[in-house]
């Protein structure tokens, strides 16, 4: 990833490809002085710490989106009071207070397996 170049004697150049855009560092004395930048950046990159950081709009908790999603259901879908049962009782213990990015397939996991160990018969036909 990356293409180190010379642009004159003792000029050497890093090019990099970032979304749809090239972009340039320059200023290294040597080839392995530019190699070396090349590698970090291209690390850098990797770990999305080019550039600067973008705010992101503050994202709803899962039971905030859930409200909504739920009242639109109602409108179109007859089975929406279920559709609420199953979540009062099956995911907003687990999931009502987190943002979408913190649920992961770990989670949902463990959320699977808990419902599978207990004993009551509800629980154990979903």
């Amino acid at each position: 990833m990356g293409t180190v170049y010379q642009r004159g004697p003792g000029n050497f150049w890093v090019a990099f490809r970032i979304g749809a855009r090239r972009r340039y560092w320059r200023g290294y004395a040597t080839f392995g002085e530019a190699e070396r930048a090349r590698t970090k950046i291209a690390s850098d990159i990797a770990a999305g710490k080019i550039g600067l950081e973008v705010e992101k709009d503050p994202v709803p908790s899962l039971g905030e989106l859930f409200e909504g999603w739920h009242k639109r259901r109602q409108k179109t879908h007859r089975s929406a009071g279920e559709d609420k049962w199953r979540w009062d009782r099956h995911l907003a213990p687990w999931l009502k207070n987190l943002r979408p990015e913190e649920v992961d397939a770990a989670l949902l996991r463990k959320i699977i397996e808990a419902k599978l160990t207990r004993s009551d018969s509800t629980s154990a036909r979903c």
